[in-house]
């Protein structure tokens, strides 16, 4: 069975292919294949793992979250390290992740 590792390192070359495709089929268009993303950190446990990685911007880390299933890992959650508690420290009143340090874009708790 596939590590935790090896499911993002797989999904992170996907990714890539992916943009780099778009971007060939819509020259000019939003699509922009960046340099790969390098793993910095895997927690991996029974039924779940987290997996960090550089991140697409420069400075803002990305978070996967996995859980394991029969077939091997899916994807449950891509979250994004707080900008605003990266540089003053982690503030349980913060309005982007409530002092847990990751925020899943879009969602609002």
């Amino acid at each position: 069975m596939q590590t935790a590792r090896e499911f993002v390192e797989n999904y992170l070359r996907n990714e890539m292919r992916f943009l780099e495709a778009a971007a060939i089929a819509f020259p000019g268009g939003p699509f922009e294949a960046g340099p790969m993303q390098d793993i910095l950190d895997v927690s991996e446990f029974e039924r779940r793992a987290f997996v960090v990685v550089s991140g697409a911007v420069e400075g803002c880390r990305t978070r996967y979250a996995l859980r394991r299933r029969s077939y091997g890992w899916a994807l449950d959650d891509v979250q994004w390290q707080c900008s605003l508690c990266r540089r003053h420290g982690r503030r349980k009143k913060c309005q982007l992740c409530q002092g847990k340090g990751w925020f899943s874009p879009g969602v609002r708790e």
